[in-house]
């Protein structure tokens, strides 16, 4: 059964050590948001999933990884209930819309069964 708590900073390790699995940057883990969620079942981790705040009363899910060890039908309920209980914290802070950002047709998905929209803008970035 997976269950999730509240991220704090001795959980940054296992988020470096997924990034290396997945041979991404571990300085990412660095750059996670203040307020997030680690998923696991009993005392194995499996994921981790981060609101990132921003101006306009918005915020974005953002940050999610999982551990590539983890089985993929533990993986994908962590970044269910992962996702879910942050839309709810954003409601709970007042935010007034959640932004999933993706190239990922599986967290679109997600993203869509739990009620956001596939929005007209596009998205423009320039790596400096």
């Amino acid at each position: 059964m997976v269950n999730i708590r509240p991220f704090t900073k001795d959980d940054i390790g296992y988020v470096e050590y997924w990034l290396k699995l997945r041979k991404m940057p571990i300085e990412l883990a660095k750059e996670v948001p203040e307020h997030g969620y680690i998923a696991y079942a009993s005392f194995f981790h499996i994921g981790a999933g981060f609101l990132r705040r921003a101006e306009g009363n918005s915020g974005f899910l953002d940050s999610f990884i999982t551990n590539p060890d983890a089985p993929s039908g533990m993986r994908d309920e962590a970044m269910e209930m992962l996702s879910t209980k942050l839309i709810s914290d954003a409601k709970s802070f007042g935010l007034k819309q959640v932004i999933v950002m993706t190239v990922d047709k599986n967290v679109q998905a997600r993203a869509e069964r739990l009620g956001l929209k596939l929005s007209d803008y596009k998205m423009l970035a320039l790596k400096v």
